[in-house]
């Protein structure tokens, strides 16, 4: 039980990051075309489009990063933030005022705390600040412009509650205004993330070098491939002619790639940038699981991470039901309280808990390498990872966590269908059209 709960089994995902993923007009287009239709009418004009913003994205990048060599450390504060703003603008943000907004009232928030307060609960202050500041947002600011920023806000919320923390348990100080809005405003992850803390985003790496460049070419080469995958060669793979089931892997499947994209941009600018901590996504572990607790520990790591260290530890000695819940309403405000969302995230965290289970049940009375994660060497079980029983058994579990995964995700790959009618509705709606047989599997194996 100690490590389904370490792990946090929650799904991370932004079904409203639609940079490059949406567009109705080429999708209509390759529907019922060939490879070399594809090709010439969308892959081509999709790259030709993505790869102007992109190597914006990573100038902005490269210029921070090379502020190092010519200016004291105080001010490569400043023109991180400007590069920041840079990429935002890059991007054709509607507003700053929200962004800016949030980035001086936390600040100020955050002094208050620290020094007019002196708060023992400096962390819990300044996520409750946050969360009530994104609900206010969810209601009152226009939809069209809350969607172009919400992701943006996620990450600054992040941020910041992060840094309310570390300052509270004396693993920071407080820190000085550049700092804070430096990293705040990072060029390294405003726009598509990854989150990092306050401490990493102090240790970045200005020598540059062939690997890093290599590195970098391989995260851009990576996320464009995503991307032609989600918007151009999908539909030739898998036709509309095929196979119910094959259909709905194959919108999940869309979705999946697009989120693959804007993860392996993000570490490509985050490389670009200087830094160069963790892994965003792997998408091997999600798209051949060994089990689903492995896709949504993988699916974004840095939040995984985040959620583990600012939700469910600090709230742990409250009880573990009452850190879970935590973990899973922090999840939900984070990206935006949806409806459709929260089904999905309700959904999987029920899903996780009874794999864990049952695995665990399993691999008692089977005494095999049986569980959600992985054995060690040695570990004592008469039937090892590589023994038949084993390989079969965790197939098996392989096989459905993929229909777990495209019966959960099918809802997102139509986010212009679901805002045209009532998120709650269509979400049940398609999950009704399969069936409801994810559902009635996970119910046959709770029996």
């Amino acid at each position: 039980m100690d490590n389904f709960d370490e792990n946090l089994y929650v799904y991370e995902t932004d079904p409203d990051m639609e940079y490059y993923d949406e567009d109705p007009n080429i999708n209509h287009l390759i529907e019922h075309q060939s490879f070399l239709s594809s090709l010439n009418n969308c892959a081509f004009p999709v790259l030709e489009k993505t790869l102007v913003s992109v190597i914006g994205f990573l100038v902005w990048a490269l210029i921070y990063r090379l502020s190092h060599y010519v200016l004291p450390n105080r001010w490569t504060h400043v023109v991180s933030c400007i590069c920041g703003f840079g990429t935002l603008y890059k991007n054709n943000i509607a507003t700053f005022t929200h962004v800016i907004y949030l980035g001086i009232s936390t600040y100020v928030f955050l002094i208050i705390l620290v020094h007019y307060l002196n708060s023992k609960y400096k962390g819990y202050s300044m996520a409750l600040y946050c969360f009530s500041y994104l609900l206010l947002c969810e209601f009152l600011v226009e939809s069209q412009v809350w969607r172009q920023i919400s992701s943006i806000q996620m990450i600054m919320v992040m941020k910041t509650v992060s840094i309310a923390f570390d300052v509270e348990k004396q693993v920071i100080n407080m820190p000085p205004f550049l700092h804070y809005f430096g990293y705040i405003y990072s060029v390294s992850n405003i726009l598509f993330g990854p989150w990092m803390s306050f401490q990493e985003y102090t240790k970045i790496n200005v020598s540059l070098n062939f690997t890093s460049f290599i590195t970098t070419v391989k995260h851009v080469f990576i996320s464009l491939s995503c991307l032609l995958v989600s918007n151009c060669f999908g539909y030739w793979l898998i036709p509309d002619d095929c196979n119910d089931w094959l259909l709905v892997y194959r919108d999940a499947f869309l979705f999946r790639t697009s989120h693959y994209f804007i993860s392996h941009l993000s570490k490509a600018i985050s490389i670009t940038s200087g830094y160069h901590y963790t892994d965003v996504v792997h998408i091997t572990a999600i798209e051949f699981p060994k089990s689903l607790s492995q896709v949504v520990v993988h699916w974004n790591i840095p939040m995984h991470r985040w959620l583990k260290h600012y939700v469910f530890r600090p709230s742990q000695h409250i009880g573990k039901f009452v850190a879970v819940l935590n973990v899973y309403l922090a999840s939900s405000a984070l990206h935006g309280f949806s409806a459709a969302l929260a089904l999905v995230l309700l959904s999987l965290g029920f899903y996780t808990y009874i794999e864990y289970m049952l695995r665990s049940k399993i691999s008692a009375a089977l005494n095999s390498c049986t569980l959600v994660t992985s054995c060690k060497e040695n570990c004592g079980h008469a039937y090892t990872k590589r023994s038949t029983l084993t390989i079969l058994v965790n197939l098996f579990f392989t096989g459905l966590a993929i229909l777990h995964l495209a019966y959960l995700g099918v809802i997102f790959e139509d986010i212009s269908l679901m805002r045209a009618t009532n998120p709650l509705t269509h979400t049940i709606s398609t999950w009704a059209d399969v069936g409801f047989i994810s559902h009635i599997i996970i119910g046959i194996q709770c029996v």
